[in-house]
């Protein structure tokens, strides 16, 4: 049976919470990509979890962006999308390939 609403897990950063996550019905799973955060999920990390699960989009979760840092996010993580706690700070041309 599908969730009736919507859910999102943050900061994952083993696969035994991804794939349980995934088997419950998560819609949206997001990895911290932050560098300077405990959850921290390397790009390598990243691959070998997301590589175990199917059906749910995959979020990119950073508190600051910009354009430097978005391109070489999207050429290292595979991510549906990014989610920026401070969206304000960015500009259409820090976004490139993606959209508000």
């Amino acid at each position: 049976m599908a969730l009736r609403s919507p859910v999102k897990i943050s900061s994952v950063n083993n696969l035994s919470v991804a794939r349980y996550a995934a088997g419950m019905g998560v819609d949206l799973m997001g990895f911290n990509l932050d560098h300077s955060s405990k959850s921290y999920v390397s790009p390598e990390n990243f691959h070998a979890i997301t590589g175990w699960v199917s059906g749910v989009k995959l979020i990119g979760e950073l508190e600051n962006a910009n354009h430097e840092l978005i391109s070489q996010l999207t050429e290292a993580y595979t991510l549906d999308y990014l989610q920026v706690n401070y969206p304000c700070s960015l500009t259409p041309e820090d976004l490139g390939p993606l959209s508000l």
